[in-house]
């Protein structure tokens, strides 16, 4: 097995590997590969001697490496966008500790992150409440600080991405209730207060 971890976070495929040679994993069972996708990714892609090749990020790479594998088998995970929907019956108390711990972990940069939340007409304005407040408790600061809960983005190219998304959203009628601005690459502090109603 080889592993191409992503260009910008490879410290733990680094440590897996390493945990799993302790473990008694045999010798080039293995194999760690760092770099860009445009180099090792497509050199692993267009190599014959794998027989499958597996990829999780966003569509337009995943096709490029579909067209690129020629007889491999592909298994492709591509931009999930997910959503996470609140009953009427639903714990709203639960759902939004669940919801804010997958919004903002690793700084909401995981594919598996809380992205979109359908809330029922008849919790929603109590779900936003809560889910602001449990928002505006969270701390902002330096990752290896164990007291903080959100951490900066990984580049600056990242929290742009993002900050286009929020203005997109604003552009379609969203109202931020919660934060919305950067310095660094780090979410902006103090957030902004629980909106009333709707």
């Amino acid at each position: 097995m080889v592993l191409k971890p992503a260009t910008k976070t490879p410290l733990t495929s680094l440590k897996l590997a390493e945990l799993l040679m302790e473990a008694g994993l045999p010798a080039g069972a293995l194999n760690v590969l760092i770099g860009s996708g445009s180099t090792v990714g497509n050199r692993l892609v267009e190599d014959d001697r794998l027989a499958m090749i597996t990829f999780t990020g966003s569509p337009p790479v995943g096709r490029g490496i579909k067209s690129r594998s020629g007889l491999k088998r592909v298994t492709l995970e591509l931009g999930s966008n997910s959503p996470t929907i609140i009953e009427e019956d639903g714990d709203v108390d639960k759902a939004v500790s669940r919801c804010v711990v997958g919004s903002f972990a690793n700084s909401g940069q995981v594919c598996i992150s809380v992205q979109r939340i359908f809330v029922h007409k008849d919790r929603y304005d109590e779900f936003i409440a809560k889910f602001v407040e449990a928002t505006c408790a969270l701390k902002v600061g330096d990752p290896f600080d164990k007291s903080s809960d959100i951490g900066p983005m990984i580049t600056t190219k990242e929290l742009n991405r993002a900050l286009e998304w929020l203005e997109e959203a604003k552009n379609l009628g969203a109202v931020v209730a919660a934060g919305g601005n950067a310095i660094g690459n780090c979410w902006n502090r103090p957030f902004l207060p629980a909106l009333p109603g709707r």
